[in-house]
C-alpha cells in the first residue's frame, strides 16, 4: 500500500551528531572559560563597599593580608587624573568668516555715512540696527549735528573701536557660563593658523571675557574714558558699532574633550603594595577610605583561581553537561522535532550563557545576588517550555542553576534564586495563552522573586536599602525576561514553523483565508469541521493531550474538499455527482482529498504537527459505502480488492491525530441517526470506537482503554446536548376581529 505520508523517530546522521558535539563542547567550554573571564573582568568593576566594612564606621574586627599583593590605588590614580583633566584648559577659535563679514557690512555702513545718504544703506545693516534697537534715521540726524572733520574722527574712532573688540573676541553666553562650570580659571584662543607663523595661540583669564550681552556696558566705561570732546564722539561712535557687534569666537568643545581624554589616558594607573602580614583593618579604629581600596585588592585577589580549582571546575561542567545531555535525549520527542528541538535547546543554553556574561560584566556588585537576578533565566525556560516543552523548560532550569556555583561569588543564595525564577518562568508559561496572561506572568515573575528575597534576606540579614534595591532589580528582570519572550517567540516560530499554543491560537481564529473559503464553497465541510473541533477538543481535554493542536486540526482537516465541494454528500443539496460514477472512481475521488489537503496545509504554511493530522485523519480506513456498492455492482468475473477503496494514508501516531479521527468518524455518522436519543448516540460512538479498534486504525497512537471510556463519555454528551429536544409550543388561536 502506498503511503502519503511517512512519519518515522528522526535519527542523527554523521553530520548532526558532529554539529551535536560542537555544541556540547562549546556549552562546556562557555561554562569554564566565562566565570573565567568574568572573575578578571569584575576583579576591576568592585563598589566602595567590601567584605562588609563601609569607610567611617568603627572596624570589629582585624583583617591581615596574608599574602604580599600589588594592586592599582585607584583613588591615587583618579585624583592624578582629574589633575591633569583640570590642566587643559577650553579651546576658543576665532571665526574668521564671522567677522569679515561683519567688518565687510560696516565697509558699506562707512561709505553711506561719507555720503550722508541713507538711502544707500544695505538691507542687511537696515536689520542689525532693527535687532539691536537702534534707530538708524535717529543716528544720520545725530551725525548731522557733526562737521565733516568730527564725522571723519567719528567714523574712524568707530571702526578703530570695532575691530579691537573682534580682535579681543566677543564669546557666547552661554558657552561663558558652561566653560564657568567646568571651574576652570584660562581659556586657550586660537585666532588663525599662518603657514609661515604657525597657529597664533593667547592664554586668557576667564573673567576678563567679554560676553555679547556686556558689550554695552563695556562700551559706555569706554566712552567716558575720554577728554574733552573725544566723550562726545565715543558714545556716538558706540551707539554705531553696538548693532555689529556679535560673538565671533565658538567653543571648540570637541577639542578641548579630546584634549581631556589624552590628558587622562596619559596617567598610568599608580601601583600600591601590600605586605605579607599587613593590618588592613584595626579593630576598633575608624576604617578610612585606603582600607577599602586594599579590601577591594584582597577581594580581588581572591577571584583568582588556583590550577587546581580551575580542573575542578572543568571536571564539575563536564559531568553536569553530560547528565543533562542523557536527561534531554530521554525527553525528546521521537519524530522529525527530535534534532530541530536538540539543535534549540543546545542553541538556548549557549545564548543564555551569551546574555548571562554581557549583563552580568556590566551590572556586577560585591554580591552574586545582585547580578542573579539579571541572569535571563526566566527568558530561557519560558522559550524552551514553548519551544520543546516543560519537561525540557524544568531540566534546563535545573542545569543552569547547578552552573551557578561556578559564577564568581556564586553560592547557595544564587542557585535558589536561579532554580526558582527558572521553574517560574517554565510553569507559567505552559497557562499562558492570551495577551492578558504575559502580563500576570510578570507578576508570577515579580512574585516568585520577592517569595525568595524575602526567606534569603531573612537569612542574611539584609537591610532595608538591600531589599530595596534588589526589589527593584527583579522587577527589571521580570518585565526584561517578558518582553524578549514577546519579542522573539514570533521570530522563533516562524524559523521552526513550531505550532506553539499562541501559533494555534492565531490558527483558530477562523479567519484564515482558506477557512473562509470554505465557509463559502463547502459549507456542509465547514460546519462538519466546526463540530469535529468541539468533540475533539473537549475529548483531548479530559485525557490531558493537546486540545488546542486538536482543535486545530479538526478545522483544518478537510480542506483537500474545497475544490471538489460537490462531491462530499454535506455539501450536496439535490444530485449526487457520484451517480455519474463508477464506485472505484467515487472512492478515488473521496479519497484524494487527504493528499490534496496535505499539499494545501503545506502550501499555507500550517505547522507539521497539524498536516500530520490531516495526513491521518483517516488512517488507512475502507470507504465501506463505494466498497459495497462495489460489490454489488459486481458481475463475479472481477476480482475487488478493499485496498483500492482504503485511504492511502498511514495510522495515527499521536492521541490528538486519533481523536480527531475518532471525533470525525463520530460527527459524521451521528447526523444519520433518525430520532438521536442519548442510548441510540452511546450504542453508535461506541460502535464506531470498536471498529476503528478491531480494523487495527488505533495501534500506534498510545490510546489506553480507560481513555477510550472517557473519549466516548464525552462525545456522548456532546453528542446529546447536540441534539436534544425542544417542547412543542402550541400556537396562539387568532384573535377574532369585532
Amino acid at each position: 500500500m502506498k503511503k502519503i505520508f511517512k512519519l518515522k523517530p528522526e535519527k542523527l546522521s554523521f553530520r548532526d551528531k558532529i554539529i551535536v558535539t560542537f555544541l556540547v563542547l562549546l556549552i562546556i567550554t562557555a561554562g569554564f572559560v566565562i566565570p573565567l573571564v568574568l572573575s578578571q573582568r569584575l576583579s576591576g568593576q568592585l563598589q566602595q563597599q567590601a567584605l562588609d566594612f563601609t569607610e567611617g564606621e568603627i572596624a570589629d574586627k582585624n583583617v591581615i593580608a596574608k599574602n604580599k599583593i600589588q594592586y592599582i590605588d585607584y583613588e591615587a590614580t583618579e585624583a592624578a587624573r582629574r589633575k591633569a583633566v583640570q590642566n587643559v584648559r577650553p579651546q576658543f577659535t576665532l571665526s574668521l568668516e564671522k567677522t569679515l563679514k561683519i567688518l565687510t557690512l560696516f565697509d558699506d555702513f562707512k561709505t553711506s555715512l561719507l555720503a550722508n545718504d541713507i538711502e544707500k544703506v544695505p538691507e542687511s545693516v537696515f536689520t542689525l540696527f532693527s535687532t539691536a534697537a537702534v534707530d538708524l534715521h535717529a543716528v544720520y540726524s545725530n551725525l548731522q549735528s557733526f562737521s565733516v572733520q568730527d564725522k571723519l574722527r567719528l567714523i574712524h574712532i568707530a571702526e578703530k573701536k570695532l575691530k579691537s573688540i573682534f580682535e579681543n573676541g566677543v564669546f557666547s553666553e552661554s558657552e561663558i557660563q558652561e566653560i564657568k562650570s567646568l571651574h576652570q580659571n584660562e581659556v586657550e584662543i586660537r585666532l588663525f593658523n599662518d603657514e609661515f607663523t604657525g597657529e597664533l595661540v593667547r592664554i586668557e583669564k576667564i573673567d576678563t571675557l567679554i560676553d555679547v550681552t556686556e558689550i554695552q556696558e563695556v562700551l559706555a566705561v569706554w566712552a567716558f574714558d575720554g577728554e574733552g570732546d573725544e566723550i562726545t564722539l565715543r558714545k556716538a561712535a558706540a551707539e554705531i558699532i553696538i548693532p555689529f557687534i556679535a560673538a565671533n569666537m565658538s567653543y571648540d568643545k570637541l577639542g578641548t574633550l579630546q584634549q581631556m581624554s589624552l590628558a587622562e589616558i596619559s596617567i598610568k594607573p599608580i601601583i600600591s603594595t601590600i605586605e605579607a602580614g599587613e593590618y588592613i583593618i584595626i579593630k576598633d579604629y575608624i576604617i578610612t577610605q585606603e582600607a577599602i581600596e586594599k579590601l577591594q585588592a584582597l577581594q580581588k585577589n581572591e577571584l583568582k583561581k588556583s590550577l587546581w580549582e580551575k580542573i575542578g571546575t572543568v571536571l564539575y561542567v563536564t559531568v553536569l553537561t553530560i547528565i543533562m545531555l542523557y536527561i534531554l535525549v530521554s525527553f525528546m520527542p521521537s519524530n522529525y522535532r527530535y534534532r530541530q528541538f536538540l539543535y534549540i535547546t543546545l542553541s538556548g543554553i549557549i545564548i543564555y550563557y551569551l546574555l548571562f556574561a554581557g549583563i552580568t560584566s556590566i551590572l556586577f556588585s560585591r554580591r552574586i545576588t545582585f547580578f542573579a537576578f539579571f541572569i535571563p533565566i526566566a527568558f530561557t525556560t519560558m522559550m524552551l517550555t514553548v519551544v520543546a516543552g516543560k519537561q525540557i523548560g524544568y531540566l534546563i532550569s535545573a542545569y543552569i542553576a547547578l552552573l551557578s556555583f561556578t559564577i564568581p561569588y556564586g553560592n547557595f543564595s544564587s542557585f535558589l534564586f536561579l532554580l526558582f525564577l527558572g521553574l517560574t518562568g517554565a510553569v507559567i508559561i505552559t497557562h499562558t495563552r492570551k495577551r492578558i496572561d504575559m502580563i500576570k506572568s510578570f507578576l508570577y515573575l515579580v512574585a516568585s522573586g520577592m517569595g525568595i528575597l524575602i526567606v534569603l534576606g531573612l537569612i542574611g540579614k539584609y537591610n532595608l536599602e538591600e531589599f530595596y534595591m534588589y526589589s527593584i532589580i527583579i522587577a527589571l528582570n521580570a518585565l526584561t525576561s517578558s518582553i524578549l519572550f514577546v519579542m522573539l517567540l514570533p521570530i522563533i516560530e516562524n524559523i521552526f514553523n513550531l505550532p506553539t499554543d499562541f501559533r494555534l491560537l492565531e490558527l483558530t481564529t477562523m479567519n484564515t483565508k482558506i477557512l473562509k473559503r470554505m465557509a463559502v464553497v463547502a459549507r456542509g465541510t465547514y460546519s462538519h469541521s466546526v463540530a469535529v473541533a468541539d468533540l475533539a477538543e473537549s475529548a483531548c481535554e479530559v485525557i490531558g493531550a493537546n486540545s488546542l493542536l486538536a482543535r486545530v486540526g479538526a478545522y483544518y482537516h478537510d480542506i483537500g474538499k474545497i475544490d471538489q465541494p460537490e462531491y462530499f454528500i454535506e455539501n450536496q443539496t439535490g444530485d449526487n455527482k457520484h451517480d455519474e460514477l463508477k464506485p472505484s472512481l467515487s472512492a478515488a475521488v473521496i479519497k484524494s482529498h487527504v493528499k490534496v489537503g496535505i499539499e494545501k496545509a503545506k502550501e499555507i504554511g500550517l505547522p507539521q504537527e497539524v498536516i500530520d493530522i490531516l495526513a491521518q485523519h483517516h488512517g488507512s480506513d475502507l470507504i465501506s459505502y463505494f466498497y459495497i456498492e462495489a460489490m454489488n455492482k459486481n458481475d463475479k468475473n472481477s476480482k475487488i480488492s478493499p485496498e483500492d477503496f482504503s485511504y492511502n494514508g498511514i495510522l495515527p501516531m499521536t492521541r490528538e491525530a486519533a481523536v480527531v479521527m475518532l471525533a470525525d468518524s463520530v460527527d459524521a455518522a451521528s447526523r444519520t441517526i433518525k430520532q438521536p436519543t442519548t442510548p441510540k448516540i452511546e450504542k453508535l460512538v461506541w460502535k464506531i470506537i470498536m471498529d476503528k479498534i478491531n480494523n487495527k486504525q488505533l495501534m500506534n497512537c498510545h490510546l489506553s482503554l480507560s481513555e477510550l471510556e472517557e473519549i466516548k463519555t464525552r462525545f456522548i454528551v456532546i453528542l446529546s446536548g447536540r441534539y436534544h429536544t425542544r417542547i412543542e409550543y402550541p400556537e396562539l388561536p387568532e384573535v377574532k376581529k369585532t
